[in-house]
């Protein structure tokens, strides 16, 4: 099982469009995959639940006490894309911050959930969609991740925040004693190739991330239309030849070569 988080300092950079629609495509190709919504937003929840859900249905259960095998079976969902299954978020989180940092083992709760998720049923990825912030669920997110999955917007603050996230992740390391997760890699979001502020913050996106690039999305409206539908870009059956799904099939292609390369996407199936 390969865990890995989708993180940008920045909100608005596209993080849960992004992990929703990787974590589709991952499963229509044939692997078992598990979408953990630890954003207090919710908003990958939204694409495949109602979010008003109780509590104890919520990834906010899991900061009630232990996590337990019932814990686990009450919060994780089975979507209507085939393979793919979702933890939901839980608006509950954003009100409970305070209450959940005093918790020393709070850091860790996440981490527990995915190890007791693949008990329940073997799941080749887990996809963590994190908050735009590098707080305690991030960090519970990192814990739990093999790799780090970076969305960035072509402009400043995206990019800024994205310097300040490599930081952070080295800083993470002394905390954990060795260098995990990795960063996989970065994904440029929203491209305007007509904005000339776009087109000046691309080769500053190139100079910081290098080989770590993975990949551009262009801003497209089919994007913007199947959001707002809380729909994948795969359920576009008629569409499904259009650059937007097809960029993202591209970037997911090379997530599995550079996991293939580090010889760890054959443990997955």
């Amino acid at each position: 099982m390969i865990v890995i988080s989708l993180a940008n300092q920045k909100g608005g950079v596209a993080k849960t469009t992004t992990n929703v629609n990787l974590s589709g495509i991952f499963a229509e190709q044939g692997y078992s995959v598990l979408i953990v919504d630890a954003d207090p937003q919710c908003n990958s929840t939204l694409y495949f639940l109602d979010p008003n859900l109780p509590p104890n249905e919520t990834l906010a259960a899991i900061y009630d006490g232990g996590i337990t095998e019932q814990t686990v079976r009450q919060i994780i969902r089975p979507t209507r894309i085939s393979r793919l299954d979702i933890a939901p978020g839980g608006f509950s989180l954003s009100a409970r911050v305070w209450e959940i940092v005093q918790d020393k083992k709070s850091g860790l709760r996440i981490d527990e959930f995915v190890k007791q998720a693949a008990k329940h049923k073997k799941y080749d990825f887990v996809f963590i969609d994190c908050p735009p912030d590098i707080g305690i669920f991030t960090m519970g997110a990192f814990f739990a991740s093999d790799y780090i999955l970076i969305p960035i917007q072509p402009e400043r603050l995206s990019v800024e925040g994205v310097e300040q996230l490599m930081m952070k992740v080295q800083e993470f390391w002394k905390i954990r004693g060795e260098n995990k997760p990795q960063i996989l890699g970065t994904v440029t979001t929203m491209f305007h190739g007509q904005n000339r502020s776009h087109k000046e913050w691309a080769p500053k996106i190139e100079e910081i991330c290098g080989d770590l690039m993975l990949g551009v999305v262009h801003r497209s409206s089919a994007i913007s239309i199947m959001s707002d539908a809380g729909k994948l870009l795969q359920e576009d059956r008629p569409n499904r030849k259009a650059r937007p799904f097809q960029q993202h099939i591209k970037i997911a292609k090379k997530m599995l070569d550079r996991l293939k390369d580090n010889g760890e996407l054959a443990a997955t199936r």
